[in-house]
């Protein structure tokens, strides 16, 4: 039965996450946009995947707006938001996740949650984080190259974390207007799938 607990503890709290990120998506750009411009881009995208890849290798969000918008009717700025995501739950007294982050176009932030027990994070060597978790948002000041997040978990209570590694690049994103989002996933690494945010706005 306590299996079955924390199983479910865990799921509702994967799903708690999913709809924060949700909203923190849909409360950042409020254009509900043109059925048939987002259907014409997103029909494109799905058919470039290669394309997407090398504009994110390069870091070049022209490439999209070049060889993707200018074969359809619009004429759109563009800008890429890459975001990827590493989600792990642990019993281990302690736990390490590193990750690069070498641009100063990135960001990166962990949701934290478990069950009100004595956690602890550290950023390369800093303390990040200190509390007694259910549901806590972190944002992580990174460092240009290797970053190393540590974990402590002096209870062995199960706990998990939604890692949030952002990457955005391209035209900035207008505050306010209409801005519309195309969607795709996309290989980044054998074993490593991202999620790209094609943000289009006239």
């Amino acid at each position: 039965m306590k299996g079955f607990v924390k199983t479910l503890e865990a799921s509702i709290g994967t799903l708690v996450v999913l709809g924060m990120l949700l909203a923190f998506a849909s409360t950042d750009f409020g254009g509900t946009g043109d059925p048939g411009d987002v259907e014409d881009v997103e029909q494109q995208l799905n058919a470039q995947n290669d394309l997407l890849r090398e504009a994110l290798d390069s870091q070049d969000a022209s490439m999209v707006e070049e060889e993707v918008l200018e074969t359809s009717v619009l004429n759109k700025n563009v800008a890429l938001h890459l975001e990827n995501n590493t989600y792990r739950s642990s019993t281990d007294s302690s736990l390490e996740q590193s990750f690069v982050f070498d641009d100063d176009s990135y960001q990166a932030s962990v949701f934290l949650w478990g069950s009100g027990e004595p956690v602890s994070m550290d950023l390369n060597g800093e303390s990040v984080y200190s509390g007694e978790p259910v549901f806590e948002s972190v944002h992580l000041p990174v460092s240009e190259g290797d970053n190393v997040l540590e974990f402590s978990n002096p209870s062995g209570e199960r706990f998990s974390y939604l890692l949030v590694v952002e990457k955005r690049f391209g035209d900035p994103v207008p505050d306010s207007g209409e801005v519309y989002v195309v969607t795709e996933g996309v290989r980044i690494d054998p074993g490593l799938d991202g999620e790209v945010n094609v943000y289009l706005w006239r």
